[in-house]
């Protein structure tokens, strides 16, 4: 091989490496955008079940005669003659919504109010979506067209699901706080 086919080879490889590591780049962005979408989606559906559940509790208590009184998107306090029920919810973990329930009618035990959904597809969608991205250097190209491919059907799995999720497609399970699970 001649210096100048050496060069040339040099070169074609060259230009062949700056267009993989291109889109590579583009495989990489389209990774976070997705992963930034999924998570949004994840809040949404973080707040819907909120409402759901802050709407179930409405329509219950308040015919009970207790007036709610929203302190800000996930906290609510109930009060009926000089007695509280407090309702927090806090942050999704392991795909699980939670909320804590504290009162003051007899004892004070608080509970815990896990709620997921039924489906252990959309559960394993919504884990996705909230799961923290790790892009490595050493993974190929093919890998990163997978996980793309994947979080988008993920995200548009997600999104049908959550257009029309009803308390009906949650379960709940309550737990004394200190005490062991309560399936509902």
């Amino acid at each position: 091989m001649t210096p100048e086919q050496r060069l040339q080879a040099i070169f074609a490889k060259s230009i062949q490496h700056d267009d993989e590591q291109s889109y590579r780049s583009k495989l990489e962005n389209k990774l976070v955008a997705t992963s930034h979408e999924l998570k949004e989606l994840a809040n949404k559906i973080e707040e819907k079940v909120t409402n759901l559940i802050f709407i179930e509790m409405d329509e219950f208590l308040e015919s009970q005669g207790w007036i709610s009184e929203i302190h800000d998107a996930k906290n609510k306090r109930y009060t009926q003659a000089f007695k509280n029920i407090y309702i927090s919810a806090i942050k999704p973990t392991s795909g699980k919504f939670e909320f804590i329930i504290k009162h003051d009618l007899f004892e004070n035990i608080d509970h815990r109010v896990e709620v997921s959904f039924k489906d252990s597809t959309n559960l394993s969608h919504f884990k996705t979506a909230t799961q923290v991205l790790n892009i490595k250097k050493d993974m190929s190209i093919e890998v990163l067209e997978d996980w793309v491919k994947g979080l988008q059907s993920t995200h548009q799995k997600l999104k049908t699901e959550s257009d029309k999720l009803k308390l009906e497609d949650l379960t709940f399970e309550v737990i004394k706080i200190g005490q062991s699970h309560q399936k509902k």
